[in-house]
């Protein structure tokens, strides 16, 4: 029996391979399950040391209660909202995220998508599928070096667009 167990209340990976892989180091066991119910994630974390979470929410009270010796969950992503702080707080459970968990992923989308909006590749589409090969319905197209790009929040991400969008030049 291992020295510590380590609950995966939900995850979206193919496999927790590197996961059980690190923890088998420390002599912790992994338990995993897709908690949909808040029965389900207390069955689950029943004893756990640590946590790590995705989406399943949240991560209350009578969740934590299930797990005395718990000392941190982890959040797979940028936020914290699945998991219930002052709970945590007053069992004195430390509460984590990753900060950078997608940033290029979604800044790099966020792009794509700018681009394609300002190059109107959806209606170049939608136009080509009818047969027509006419750039009418195109226009007008602008130029992105000629337009102000407003980037609401400049957290990671939004200073990430912005890193992207400035290689475009004046």
């Amino acid at each position: 029996m291992a020295r510590y167990k380590v609950a995966v209340t939900d995850y979206v990976f193919p496999n927790l391979d590197p996961e059980a892989e690190i923890l088998a180091e420390v002599d912790a066991e992994l338990v995993a399950g897709q908690c949909k119910t808040k029965d389900k994630a207390i069955e689950l974390v029943r004893g756990a040391d640590a946590v790590l979470n995705t989406y399943y929410g949240p991560v209350d009270g009578d969740v934590m209660d299930a797990m005395p010796a718990c000392r941190i969950i982890v959040r797979y992503g940028v936020g914290v909202d699945t998991i219930d702080i002052p709970a945590a707080t007053a069992r004195g459970i430390l509460v984590a995220n990753v900060p950078d968990y997608c940033v290029d992923e979604v800044s790099d989308h966020a792009v794509a998508m700018a681009l394609a909006l300002l190059r109107k590749l959806p209606q170049g589409d939608r136009g080509i599928r009818r047969g027509e090969w006419t750039l009418a319905h195109l226009k007008p197209m602008s130029r992105l070096t000629e337009l102000t790009v407003g980037i609401i929040g400049m957290g990671r991400i939004g200073r990430a667009i912005a890193r992207k969008i400035a290689v475009f030049g004046p």
